[in-house]
């Protein structure tokens, strides 16, 4: 069952996938149909789950379960995993390299692999205040996606 992503309650499981690239208008608008599609369709052990799907920031894909209705098992999260790898393959994109970050410089998302961050330092391109992102979450953590 499809909800939109600002219905999910902050205890939701959050999947987040960072793309290696930036996505185009179009195709967010392509990669939000299949996701409420999928959503649609998605279950759990033949229970229908309470979830979402949103593009953010035209670079991370996120997928949400409120598991207070139903929860998510391992086949369901493959089923999930499964939905995602198309998603790269229709779209020519890497959702799963967890060595690119993305950082924020004057307003705008960067992308850059980890092994690059000492040498954008010392170039002053970024700085110790640089904002970055992490896709992977500590439980009972806000998840900022929209603000920074």
């Amino acid at each position: 069952m499809y909800i939109p992503f600002e219905s999910l309650p902050d205890s939701a499981r959050i999947w987040i996938y960072q793309a290696d690239r930036k996505f185009s208008e179009e195709e967010i608008s392509q990669i939000n149909d299949h996701g409420k599609l999928f959503i649609e369709q998605w279950t759990a052990h033949q229970q229908t789950l309470k979830a979402s799907f949103k593009v953010f920031h035209n670079l991370f894909l996120v997928i949400g379960v409120d598991e207070s209705y139903n929860d998510a098992s391992g086949c369901s999260i493959d089923k999930s995993v499964h939905f995602i790898r198309e998603i790269e393959k229709r779209f020519s994109v890497n959702l799963f390299n967890r060595f690119n970050v993305v950082y924020n410089q004057k307003n705008q998302n960067q992308i850059s692999h980890f092994t690059k961050l000492k040498k954008l330092l010392e170039g002053n391109h970024i700085s110790l205040e640089t904002k970055f992102t992490t896709t992977s979450l500590q439980p009972n953590k806000s998840l900022k996606i929209n603000g920074w």
